[in-house]
């Protein structure tokens, strides 16, 4: 492991950008290691002929799109007074589909061990950019920020995204000295749209924030708002209907500066989008952490060779650096 500097030597070096993948999830819950939303539905049978193919149709897995598009067929129909009701029951399936996968895979608020190394760990930075839809950074906000006072920021007030004044949020406003901000730029369990076409936060308690999001599902008052599957370019086009997401891909994420560290995060195709986002031409230096568990010398090197292609393809003159993601004071180690 020749490649991997310890974490203790390069922290001090890193507290611009810090953006988790799915790797910081699974390090916290097993759960979360899974292929798909859709995989999960329909290994438990959730998915009817019906909602399988609009699947098909549509040639996705996300869930995000078709309870999108069926949701607005389903608003439309209900104003137009349309008495057909097989959309209907279509959307009504899928959202069922989709409140059950999310219960069986998400890990619930009392089950978790590590709020508190994630939000230390967390607030090192300027910028926090979770490409996660759980729940777990956002709960790792909360535990923050009932110990530190208000420092984790997401840019809401009372639900709304202060899209003119979201800049204005990096100024401290308590005793703590420093704000840390939060972005989801493929959206969140927390984050949903709404019948007035607005992108909204649903607020709760941390133990309750899950269930209250599946009961504003099932509500039929509002949508969810977030990406899980899809190809780049499947994925930049969810970016594009939603206000929150695009104003996240286009005003927020080219303006952050500095160095940025990688964690959990593999960089695949699928997120070509947000590599070119997030590694601009004047990015000096890049920290990746490595999952070495059951992995040779070898595939540590070429999983290193691999991530330096794809950072370097954006920007050329950055120093790429490696690091055990389990080293001790990293993430929740």
């Amino acid at each position: 492991m020749a490649r991997l500097v310890a974490w203790d030597q390069i922290k001090d070096q890193y507290s611009d950008i810090l953006v988790l993948g799915n790797g910081a999830s699974v390090a916290v819950h097993k759960g979360f290691n899974y292929k798909s939303l859709k995989d999960e539905a329909a290994k438990n049978g959730w998915l009817s002929t019906n909602v399988s193919k609009v699947f098909d149709h549509l040639r996705t897995d996300d869930f995000e799109l078709v309870i999108n598009m069926l949701w607005h067929t389903f608003r439309i129909n209900r104003a137009l007074e349309v008495t057909e009701n097989r959309s209907t029951k279509t959307y009504h399936e899928i959202r069922g589909a989709l409140i059950r996968s999310v219960q069986k895979v998400h890990v619930p608020y009392d089950k978790i061990e590590y709020l508190s190394p994630m939000w230390r760990f967390m607030y090192r930075f300027e910028t926090v950019v979770s490409v996660n839809y759980d729940l777990l950074v956002y709960w790792a906000m909360l535990a923050g920020n009932d110990f530190l006072g208000r420092c984790f920021k997401d840019c809401f007030l009372e639900g709304e995204f202060q899209y003119d004044e979201w800049e204005t949020f990096r100024t401290p406003i308590t005793e703590c000295g420093h704000s840390t901000l939060v972005f989801y730029p493929h959206g969140n369990l927390c984050l949903a749209s709404n019948e007035a076409d607005s992108d909204i936060k649903i607020v709760a308690h941390g133990d309750n924030l899950l269930g209250t999001i599946l009961d504003t599902w099932r509500s039929n008052e509002a949508i969810p708002l977030f990406v899980s599957e899809g190809t780049s370019r499947q994925k930049k086009e969810a970016i594009g209907r939603s206000r929150y997401l695009n104003t996240i891909y286009d005003q927020v994420l080219p303006t952050l500066g500095g160095n940025v560290l990688i964690y959990g995060w593999s960089m695949s195709e699928n997120d070509e989008h947000l590599i070119r986002r997030l590694i601009k031409p004047n990015t000096k230096a890049v920290a990746v952490s490595v999952h070495v568990t059951g992995k040779t010398d070898g595939d540590i090197e070429e999983t290193c060779k691999l991530s330096e292609l794809k950072i370097h393809k954006y920007s050329r003159k950055a120093k790429v650096t490696f690091f055990n993601a389990e080293d001790h004071g990293c993430w929740i180690h």
